[in-house]
């Protein structure tokens, strides 16, 4: 006759008894790292480039300025034309005041910067 299976004290048989897993899921820890690696190197793949990275890397170069200065000016003279309707009396009258108005934030900027020159040389000596 047959002995009756025993069972554990959780009611299980004892052939159903499970294994307990790795944390990384039983895979070997170098197949984790290919997969996980796989996995950011779609995602960089994916990524797109927009006109902020452009901008960015524009700003970032020598002709930023000059670029940017001829055509701010170019914005400014043309709106004065605009406003002015073709009247040349009128649209001198408003460069002109364009131009005295940035003359005059031209010279309170400089003479703002050299006074803080004057204050971190004093700032230099006392060390």
């Amino acid at each position: 006759m047959a002995a009756p299976k025993k069972s554990t004290s959780s009611g299980r048989k004892p052939s159903q008894t499970t294994r307990k897993r790795s944390s990384s899921g039983g895979k070997s820890a170098s197949s984790s790292a290919a997969s996980r690696n796989a996995a950011n190197k779609k995602k960089n793949d994916a990524v797109q480039v927009g006109f902020g990275d452009y901008w960015h890397y524009f700003t970032k170069t020598k002709a930023f300025l000059p670029v940017m200065t001829i055509l701010i000016s170019a914005v400014i003279v043309g709106l004065d034309l605009l406003i002015s309707w073709n009247s040349y009396q009128r649209f001198f009258l408003f460069l002109g005041i364009e131009v005295i108005i940035a003359a005059v934030i031209w010279l309170i900027i400089m003479i703002y910067s050299l006074g803080s020159e004057k204050r971190s040389e004093n700032t230099d000596k006392e060390v």
